[in-house]
């Protein structure tokens, strides 16, 4: 029987979660639908529904329960957590994550949330507050699952401060964890979150045994009205980064409100430009740019009147931290802010790098090197992208202890585009007129042949060295490998000369194949002691021949001239085509190219194990 078409009335009873039904509050709805007034805030009631059919009432609907929101608190406010229910689990998982209680409520995700735990609670190793340092329940965000970055939020209820006159937040952190994360704190005066008016930045503690920190957020700025704070708790790079919070206070504040919203304007590899927002009513500040891992001042910094600051004389490849205070007048001085991170890059680094007669630039023993980078799946057009590829860290030639040491190596096997760079840093070559050459060893083998074998490049395989004056903008090939190169398996010396070009410039390695033809070449490239120096590598024969190519340009005829012996000159395109070789046997050599059609070629000169590229331009 359908009795909505018959009844008479709809009688609706609410009672506290858990009322046996005929002991709660009846209503007759006047309406569909209908509102329940009267009820409590924050309070879980259950709900059942009947139709009155001519005094034959239907049987009662199923329950239906729900909780009422908090009306907004009023300031000033305590919550230290002592009345939640807490975590039974000595590993809380996320059927132990927090949900709603006591006005406070939380968003999970799967794999990480907020815990109201014990005092006693011990969880992860390496990470938390250590039970003894502990006054009471707590909150935390347990880390042991979940990936970097991702993040779980805690909300704190809506509080009224419009009775304060200097409203502030005060609550107590605890961030112990070789992994930890960040704690961001926003704050809703109604119109929606401000995000990260206070950022704590990794770890604060050096052990689990640690006391708690203490943080002060001034809430003028928000107004008089209501305000929400929602602490965001961001898992770091594994699970030793727990982050813990108690003690949350919002009340009159009348001591020297800290600073808030620091943040990073600008770094450059000497220098930082940084921010904040004054907590208060101050007018100054000090702040501190240290070496990261300092912790908390305990000097005084410098002194500002404005809510900016700039550092300068930094090293360039360096982390550090910042700090803030501000300071109130008297000697009233806020806690210190901080500490924001950050690393200065690469500055641009003056040539020679490294030595002819001492080490080289880069000998890869700590892959890539200091400021270089790598590049993946990209073209010579489109230039480097700065992620990781194929290039890696491999025993010279594949030789293991041998004199070389380590080297970097790119394997060229496939049929696909590999198509991976190996960048340097950038480099200032000077004005024009120097005689700057890039100097560095080479060898190809088979893939982890160690033997010696003569290995060659596939007929769509290539290895190209590059350079770009424009900031990497466009890239030039200097050198080119390819099926034509004979490239010595146990290795050898290239230099290239770089004189045609000054000012800031950087190098790079390309390496890969296009996939045309399915070769069955499988190969190991290997680059090893770059420097970039004003002659040839040291003990080189060229170093002291004084190897000189005239006239150039030319319109046919290139002589070369040395005291040393030049066994053979190969001539090539800047595509890697090999147009001719030359076998002289002699320290003087004539090199005729009027069957050339003009433009730039690159002479690559071998005398003995040692060869110099040089770029010949034909008129």
């Amino acid at each position: 029987m359908d009795y909505r078409a018959l009844a008479t009335a709809v009688n609706i009873e609410y009672g506290p979660c858990g009322f046996t039904p005929g002991t709660g509050t009846t209503v007759v709805a006047t309406g569909n639908p209908y509102t329940i007034t009267g009820l409590t805030d924050n309070t879980c009631y259950d709900v059942y529904v009947t139709f009155d059919c001519s005094g034959a009432p239907s049987v009662a609907s199923d329950v239906r329960t729900f909780t009422t929101v908090c009306n907004p608190l009023t300031a000033p406010y305590t919550e230290d957590f002592e009345t939640f229910t807490t975590t039974t689990s000595g590993f809380p998982g996320a059927a132990d994550f927090f949900n709603i209680e006591n006005c406070w409520s939380a968003v999970n995700t799967a794999s990480l949330g907020w815990v109201a735990a014990p005092s006693t609670l011990t969880a992860s190793g390496g990470t938390g507050p250590a039970p003894a340092i502990n006054t009471g329940n707590y909150m935390y965000v347990e880390t042991s699952s979940g990936v970097p970055g991702e993040i779980a939020e805690l909300y704190s209820p809506i509080v009224d401060i419009s009775s304060l006159t200097n409203p502030a937040l005060t609550f107590s952190y605890h961030m112990f964890g070789i992994n930890m994360g960040n704690l961001h704190v926003d704050v809703n005066d109604g119109t929606g979150f401000v995000n990260d008016v206070l950022v704590i930045n990794g770890q604060q503690q050096t052990a689990e045994g640690d006391a708690y920190l203490n943080s002060t957020l001034g809430l003028t700025p928000f107004g008089g009205g209501t305000v929400q704070i929602r602490f965001r708790g961001e898992r770091g790079a594994g699970f030793e980064s727990d982050i813990a919070i108690d003690n949350f206070i919002i009340e009159e504040f009348t001591g020297c409100l800290s600073p808030n919203s620091l943040v990073l304007n600008s770094v450059t590899a000497t220098g930082v430009d940084f921010g904040w927002n004054a907590g208060g009513t101050e007018a100054a500040w000090e702040y501190v740019v240290q070496a990261a891992g300092t912790g908390v001042p305990t000097v005084s910094g410098t002194p500002v009147t404005v809510t900016n600051a700039a550092e300068s004389g930094l090293t360039a490849i360096t982390m550090y931290e910042i700090y803030v205070r501000a300071a109130c007048g008297m000697g009233n001085l806020s806690d210190w802010v901080g500490p924001l991170n950050f690393t200065t890059p690469c500055d641009v680094i003056p040539t020679p790098y490294g030595a002819i007669s001492g080490a080289a630039g880069n000998d890869f023993t700590n892959f890539p090197g200091a400021c270089w980078e790598e590049g993946d799946d990209t073209t010579v057009t489109v230039g480097p992208n700065g992620l990781n590829g194929a290039w890696q860290s491999d025993d010279y030639a594949n030789v293991f202890g041998g004199a070389n040491g380590s080297a970097a190596k790119i394997n060229i096997w496939a049929t696909g585009a590999i198509n991976d760079w190996l960048v340097t840093p950038e480099f200032d070559l000077g004005a024009t007129g120097h005689n700057m050459s890039a100097l560095f060893d080479i060898a190809l083998t088979e893939f982890g042949d160690d033997t010696g074998i003569q290995a060659s490049l596939g007929s769509d395989d290539e290895v190209q060295f590059l350079i770009s004056d424009d900031a990497g903008l466009t890239w030039t090939a200097l050198q080119v490998w390819n099926n034509s190169s004979v490239i010595a398996p146990t290795g050898q010396n290239i230099e290239i000369d770089l004189s045609a070009y000054s000012g800031v410039v950087r190098l790079a390695f390309w390496g890969g194949t296009n996939g045309v033809t399915p070769d069955s070449e499988d190969n190991d490239f290997f680059v090893d002691n770059f420097t970039i120096d004003a002659t040839a590598s040291n003990g080189d024969a060229f170093a002291k021949a004084g190897l000189k190519l005239f006239p150039n340009p030319s319109t046919g005829i290139v002589n070369i001239n040395g005291t040393v012996v030049i066994d053979s000159v190969t001539v090539t395109n800047l595509l890697g085509q090999q147009l001719k070789t030359i076998f002289v046997n002699n320290e003087n050599a004539v090199i005729d190219i009027s069957d050339l059609a003009t433009g730039l070629y690159l002479f690559e000169i071998q005398s003995g194990s040692s060869s110099a590229i040089r770029r010949v331009v034909k008129k």
